[in-house]
């Protein structure tokens, strides 16, 4: 058997000998070697992503098939230059995937073997195309302002860049908005999304109100508003300076919101004129009480030991809640004091829990349970639930 070394070359997945274009291969029995391309596809690993430099020690023995490579020789020339065509330069998209497009590039000794698409932005991001390929659809893309350019790599991996870039702005969505509303106990209320009037949030007389605006393409201004039932403007708030976010405060405490309904309205423009409007419908109340119907335990029935037993009520404002719970002998099974801001304690929708177990840690037996919400001495709210193991 003639046996010849075949030197392999680090970082260079393939070469071009005699006007043949070659690849690197990998065998277990023969190691690393250079072939012609797609010949030896089906019985050797192709090795097309190999960036790693072969150790100095190895220096591979070509199995005999693979003997008759003719002497090699390094393909120094870089593909043909090509231009971006698209997108449009200085365009501005409103949405978030474009058609990026080129002229044909081509390699006459190694062949062409993958054009990098690359858009720079807050991060670099690179598709990849086959060498066949003059355009391709980038999805996925986020707000803001685009540098798009184009490596053609060639087999040998020489690369020619486009002769010219292409920028461009992408904005898709409109500015976001998100409302943190504390009340007097420290309890944030955070709304992203708005609600309708006849699930008007509970506020305190004096709110501390946050609006956090942000855009990918910058925050060209942004109001917050609020205005009373008959359409008043109690506050006003105005910011116009080009910024990727803006943070609007409201914290007076020499203006006192008397009871009644109010809307909070918050507006805001990005720097390419997408706008958006998030409306909170909000309620000052002038004592403490239940919202809605009450109070809603969920499950119900529920097992002790197996389900938890989660109590829904909505307070008008932060208060001191104890939550009673009695057998049907009019027995006290069970007690927990809330205080603000924790659960169970705090301005709107509250979620205390319950595992079923006696103030003993034992499991209660099956039947009815009466449960008393109180705060200040006064029930605010009761019910039956029915325990069953």
């Amino acid at each position: 058997m003639n046996i010849e070394p075949i030197e392999i070359l680090p970082h260079v997945n393939y070469i071009y000998l005699d006007g043949t274009p070659y690849e690197l291969i990998k065998n277990n029995m023969c190691g690393y070697a250079y072939a012609p391309i797609g010949v030896y596809s089906a019985d050797f690993e192709v090795i097309g992503d190999w960036t790693t430099p072969a150790p100095v020690s190895e220096i591979f023995v070509v199995m005999a098939d693979l003997c008759e490579l003719p002497a090699r020789y390094d393909d120094n020339h870089d593909p043909d230059p090509f231009d971006i065509l698209s997108p449009p330069d200085g365009s501005t998209l409103t949405v978030n995937y474009t058609t990026v497009s080129w002229e044909a590039s081509g390699d006459q000794e190694s062949g062409l073997g993958t054009y990098e698409v690359h858009l720079i932005s807050h991060y670099d991001r690179v598709e990849n195309a086959e060498p066949s390929e003059t355009s391709i659809v980038v999805n996925d893309l986020m707000d803001g302002d685009y540098v798009c350019y184009i490596d053609a790599a060639d087999r040998a991996g020489n690369i020619t860049r486009s002769i010219s870039s292409k920028t461009f702005t992408v904005a898709a969505s409109p500015p976001e908005i998100t409302v943190d509303i504390k009340d007097p106990s420290g309890h944030v209320l955070t709304v992203d999304d708005g609600n309708s009037e006849e699930d008007r949030k509970a506020v305190a007389k004096n709110p501390i109100i946050e609006a956090k605006v942000s855009d990918g393409n910058g925050v060209g201004s942004a109001q917050l508003t609020i205005l009373d039932s008959g359409g008043n403007e109690i506050v006003n708030m105005n910011v116009n300076e080009s910024q990727l976010n803006h943070t609007l405060s409201y914290d007076d405490n020499t203006t006192v919101l008397t009871p009644g309904e109010y809307s909070i309205i918050v507006n805001a423009h990005d720097e390419s004129g997408a706008s958006n409007t998030l409306t909170i419908y909000v309620e000052v109340f002038e004592s403490l009480k239940l919202k809605g119907e009450g109070t809603y335990p969920y499950p119900n029935p529920f097992r002790p030991g197996s389900d938890e037993l989660t109590l829904y009520y909505d307070l008008t404002e932060p208060s001191v809640v104890t939550v009673f719970i009695y057998d049907v002998n009019g027995k006290l099974r069970w007690k927990r004091t809330y205080i603000p801001p924790d659960e169970g304690a705090h301005s709107n929708i509250n979620k205390p829990k319950w595992d079923g177990r006696d103030m003993f840690g034992k499991y209660v037996a099956n039947g009815p349970y009466y449960y008393f919400v109180v705060s200040n001495g006064k029930v605010l709210g009761k019910g039956e639930i029915a325990a069953y193991r």
